[in-house]
């Protein structure tokens, strides 16, 4: 590491900086005696991207995303949203209700591709609420609601009329109704919430006899938090909704079905599917009285336990866990950020018995051209990381791809890449976890080791994969392959992979293989104290990204954690004067 402050000259800049710290917190103190504007009444964000009226504290330079600047309160509605293709974003703010029927938080009714995230809905008779526009109307679709903390409602988030929807990372407490599917709903996740201390905490309710059905259907519901809902943890009146990965910890009824709360006994009611089959597992349930000494997808191993239970955790005669968990599920993250970045350099090998054999095209232009691969985050969601590879020729020239991956559960189109997986991965856990999207999903983490990368021993966790089916840019072939992948285990991005495949063909043996190495990458290499953006220099921008969270905490809207110089919870003086001791210095 190489640090340019030296000397005297070094010494005037840091005094400069200190000056420029004294004067950004006089700066920031009498900013925050400034209190943010609220607003009264109900706020419409029209059709034609419009804020009315004019005055709410929302603001937006694109008609595409739209952001709280202020506090909320309404004895009607909160926030119409009237537009599709948006984001509101509450920016930590509140708005606040009155409980009065039949008054919504936020309300997206047959809205598409609408994101509502980083609000506080209080004290509405609906706090958040996605429905249709009528009988037979249309109904909300691919919306995402997530990082909210919607407490003290009736109904927390209440879905009437809504498709493949998803409801993620959000608090959702102390409510009438925590997560409400109203008759007709299908293929909507929601996973990584925190349910808790609400009267019910998911409700699935419509209606089944032996001839008429319309109730909630084929949704995906895990890695959530069911704790203490005094009511019980979930009633259930669906068809083929599937629970896995959840913690129920303490609900005064685990499951209230149709059949266990005695209903009427219909063989079709409340069939659901409480697990991810093996090894993925179920669900947690603290009532579990069950053991673990036995393995495998029958419990009957005798290579002893693996974190299920030997015995299923039955609900009622149509629903059972055949996986129960014997310790709450951890969910998974992603270990990157936006702005993170990694090349690697690739070898090339290819052969043949064959004399009148010849390696493809398009492998010769690589070993040929190729200088440097490389993978930029570009951005990330609850589990999702959106990247971008680039192919950098020799003469300069780049290809640039954009690909997205779901590591929880293995969707999007970049996941036969197979660069980026959870982090903290443990030896025997799965890369990715329900539902499957992909073949890599059942893969598990075989040991995790020391190796050197970039410079840095790194922990890394390794598999070793044999003869699997590579589906990407070429037609599928009959081949015999060994690949050795080395993730980072503190970020899940790749560090290495090692390929090797063959085939035969009239008698002739053809093999070609390629090694790809992380060379160089941002993830670890800059470690400068005060390089809050990591671009390898101290300097003004860094001071200021600590002033723009100047004051903040976990949890607060302007939270930044990469200004949190001395990592102790709070962005505050202590911060700024460190930057501004390390002012100038770089590191290579």
């Amino acid at each position: 590491m190489v640090y340019a402050v030296r000397g005297d000259r070094g010494m005037k800049r840091t005094v400069s900086a200190i000056l420029l710290v004294i004067l950004l917190t006089s700066m920031l103190y009498s900013a925050f005696k400034i209190m943010p504007a609220e607003a009264a009444g109900t706020i419409y964000i029209r059709a034609d991207g419009s804020i009315d009226p004019p005055t709410a504290p929302i603001s937006t330079v694109d008609n595409i995303t739209y952001i709280l600047t202020g506090n909320i309160t309404s004895d009607a509605d909160g926030i119409v949203v009237e537009r599709d293709n948006i984001i509101v974003d509450g920016a930590g703010y509140v708005i606040q209700g009155a409980v009065v029927y039949p008054y919504k938080g936020i309300r997206l009714s047959a809205r598409g591709n609408v994101t509502i995230q980083n609000a506080q809905l209080k004290s509405f008779d609906f706090g958040i609420c996605l429905d249709h526009d009528g009988l037979g109307g249309s109904y909300s679709s691919n919306c995402s609601i997530s990082r909210n903390n919607v407490t003290n409602n009736r109904w927390g988030i209440y879905l009437d009329g809504a498709n493949n929807n998803k409801i993620s990372g959000n608090n959702i407490t102390n409510n009438s109704y925590g997560v409400f599917f109203d008759y007709t709903n299908e293929n909507n996740t929601v996973y990584g919430n925190n349910i808790a201390n609400n009267e019910l905490g998911i409700c699935l309710d419509g209606y089944i006899s032996t001839t008429y059905e319309e109730c909630p259907e084929n949704n995906k519901i895990y890695e959530n938090n069911i704790e203490d809902n005094a009511e019980a943890g979930v009633k259930l009146v669906g068809l083929d909704n599937i629970f896995c990965h959840n913690n129920f910890l303490n609900n005064s009824i685990v499951i209230e079905s149709e059949f266990s709360s005695g209903g009427t006994n219909d063989p079709k009611l409340s069939r659901s599917i409480f697990d991810d089959g093996y090894p993925s597992g179920g669900n947690y349930w603290s009532d579990y009285t069950g053991v673990d000494l036995y393995g495998g997808p029958n419990q009957d191993y005798p290579s002893g336990s693996d974190g299920m239970g030997d015995s299923p955790y039955t609900i009622d005669v149509n629903n059972q866990d055949r996986y129960p968990l014997m310790t709450p599920w951890v969910g998974r993250t992603l270990g990157v950020k936006a702005g993170d970045w990694a090349k690697y350099r690739y070898e090339f090998m290819w052969s043949s018995t064959d004399p009148n054999e010849q390696p493809p095209q398009d492998w010769v232009d690589i070993v040929a051209n190729l200088e440097w691969y490389g993978i930029d985050v570009l951005e990330v969601f609850d589990t999702t990381v959106v990247f971008q590879t680039i192919i950098h020729l020799q003469n300069g020239t780049e290809t640039e791809s954009q690909w997205a991956v779901d590591i929880n559960d293995g969707s999007g189109n970049g996941t036969y890449l197979i660069v980026f997986i959870a982090a903290g991965l443990n030896p025997g856990e799965t890369l990715c976890t329900f539902p499957p999207q992909s073949t890599s999903c059942g893969w598990q983490v075989e040991e995790t080791i020391l190796r050197p990368y970039v410079g840095v021993s790194r922990e890394t966790n390794y598999l070793n994969v044999t003869d699997w089916s590579f589906v990407g840019p070429y037609l599928p072939l009959e081949f015999d392959s060994v690949d050795d992948f080395y993730w980072d285990r503190t970020t899940g991005i790749i560090n290495e992979q090692a390929h090797q495949q063959s085939f035969e063909s009239d008698g002739y043996v053809t093999s070609l293989s390629y090694t790809m190495k992380i060379v160089d990458t941002n993830l670890w290499k800059n470690l400068l104290l005060g390089d809050c953006n990591g671009d390898g220099v101290v300097d003004i921008s860094d001071l200021a990204m600590v002033g723009a969270a100047f004051g903040s905490e976990p949890g607060q809207p302007r939270w930044n954690e990469a200004a949190d110089v001395r990592k102790d919870g709070v962005i505050d003086v202590f911060d700024l004067v460190t930057v501004a001791m390390h002012y100038g210095e770089t590191n290579s």
